[in-house]
C-alpha cells in the first residue's frame, strides 16, 4: 500500500490519480498525449464547436428503420390481399384470404411511432460539445456545451462544470 505525496491518504499500486484529492501519482507513466482516446467519435466544425455521436441515437435510427420497413411491407401485402374478393356460397358473402383490417391498423401505428423515433433520434444524433482541461489530469477531454458534470475521456475523473469551467468533484483540501 501506498500514500499519496500530496494529501498522505492510503492509494493501492493500480490507480492513477489518488481518490482523495486527485494528484496525479508519479510512479504510474501515462503515456495518452493526445487530445482525446478516441478521435474519430467527433466531428470538427467552423465555429470551433466538437459534435460527438450518440449511440444510443444511431441504435434508434436502425430500429425504427428495421420497424419502419416492416410495417410498410405488412400494409402492401395487406393492401394487395384486400383486392382478391372471392364468393362463398355457403355464407353468400365475399371473403378475402390473408386480409386482417385489424393487422392494417397495427401496423399503421407502429409506422407513425417508428416516424417519431425515427425524426427524435436524428434530432439527438449529434451531442454539441467542447474541449476543455481536466482539472485531474490536465489533459484535453470533451464536455457537453450544456453539461453539468462529466467523465473525463482520458482519465475517468468525474469533472463538476460550473460557470462553464471545469473543477475538481468533491475536492478536498489538506487542513
Amino acid at each position: 500500500m501506498s500514500y499519496c505525496e500530496k494529501c498522505g491518504s492510503k492509494i493501492r499500486e493500480s490507480v492513477s490519480f489518488c481518490p482523495s484529492c486527485g494528484a496525479k501519482i508519479h510512479d504510474e507513466i501515462n503515456s495518452n498525449d493526445d487530445c482525446v482516446t478516441n478521435e474519430n467519435i467527433y466531428q470538427n466544425d467552423e465555429s470551433g464547436v466538437v459534435y460527438k455521436y450518440n449511440s444510443a441515437s444511431i441504435g434508434g435510427i436502425i430500429v425504427a428503420c428495421g420497424t419502419l420497413a416492416v410495417s410498410i411491407n405488412t400494409i402492401i401485402t395487406q393492401e394487395k390481399a384486400s383486392q382478391h374478393k372471392f364468393w362463398d356460397p355457403s355464407d353468400g358473402t365475399y371473403i378475402t384470404p390473408g386480409y386482417n383490417p385489424g393487422s392494417i391498423t397495427f401496423f399503421v401505428i407502429l409506422a407513425i411511432l417508428a416516424l417519431i423515433i425515427l425524426v427524435v433520434s436524428i434530432k439527438k444524433l449529434r451531442i454539441k460539445c467542447k474541449y476543455v482541461e481536466c482539472p485531474y489530469c490536465q489533459k484535453t477531454t470533451v464536455i457537453q456545451c450544456d453539461a453539468q458534470s462529466c467523465d473525463c475521456d482520458v482519465c475517468g475523473q468525474k469533472i463538476l462544470i460550473t460557470n462553464g469551467k471545469p473543477e475538481r468533484f468533491h475536492y478536498k483540501e489538506k487542513k
